[in-house]
C-alpha cells in the first residue's frame, strides 16, 4: 500500500491510500467530484501533475511511500 498527497488549490497534501497511481486518480476522483477526461501535464520523479480538459483545473498527486 502506497501514500499519495493530493494537492489542488482548494485542498493541499490531503492523504490518499492506494497501490496504484489509476487507484489513487481513482480515489481523487471521487473525494473531490472530478467529473471529465483527465490529462497528465508533467512527471517529475515522484509526483505528478494532472489537468481537467476544457478547464483551468490542474491538480497534483505525490507519492510518498
Amino acid at each position: 500500500m502506497s501514500y499519495f498527497l493530493f494537492s489542488d488549490a482548494t485542498a493541499w497534501h490531503r492523504e490518499i491510500t492506494a497501490t496504484t497511481w489509476r487507484e489513487a486518480i481513482r480515489k481523487a476522483r471521487e473525494e473531490f467530484s472530478i467529473c471529465g477526461r483527465i490529462r497528465a501535464t508533467a512527471f517529475n520523479y515522484d509526483a505528478r501533475d494532472y489537468r481537467l480538459d476544457g478547464t483551468t483545473y490542474t491538480f497534483t498527486l505525490r507519492q510518498v511511500n
